[in-house]
């Protein structure tokens, strides 16, 4: 029941986080969604790795953290243009996303953002999706607890609605 309800919220949040930045750009006004996390951002984040390295490589500069899980990096991504505070969440079995990780820590260095990357070695592709084959407990909870301090030392003090 938390993957489907997890997987409806990240549609929902998608569509939030895609109409507030287009508003936001049009309209040159802050984004609460982007610039305060929300549950739902949260959640978002953690179902759309790769959307949220795009949503980095596009210079997004109201983002203030984000932990994209195990999304593949955008080929030529550059992250020059953000200011976000990054977790890369990645499986150790998971091939196809893993190729891209170079890249990701490259262009986070030579962007000079604050980040980490997280590796856990036993787990694959889509490991925190509790309704799924690949899911590993040990590896999301652990991942769900390093999110969750991430977001909190990367937004201390910043005002959430």
């Amino acid at each position: 029941a938390f993957g489907l309800m997890a997987v409806i919220l990240s549609f929902v949040a998608g569509l939030l986080t895609v109409s507030t930045v287009e508003a936001a750009r049009i309209c040159n006004s802050p984004s609460v969604l982007i610039a305060y996390p929300t549950g739902p951002w949260l959640v978002f984040d953690l179902v759309g790795g790769a959307m949220v390295w795009r949503l980095l490589a596009s210079g997004e500069r109201r983002l203030a953290a984000a932990a994209p899980y195990y999304g593949p990096f955008p080929a030529g991504g550059d992250l020059g243009g953000a200011r976000a505070a990054v977790l890369a969440v990645y499986g150790g079995l998971d091939a196809r996303v893993n190729a891209t990780r170079d890249a990701a820590i490259a262009a986070l260095v030579a962007a000079r953002l604050p980040h980490e990357i997280a590796i856990f070695t036993q787990a694959n592709h889509a490991f925190f999706n509790d309704t799924g084959q690949n899911f590993n407990a040990p590896a999301a909870e652990e991942a769900y607890r390093r999110t969750v301090a991430w977001f909190d030392r990367h937004l201390a003090g910043q005002h959430r609605r």
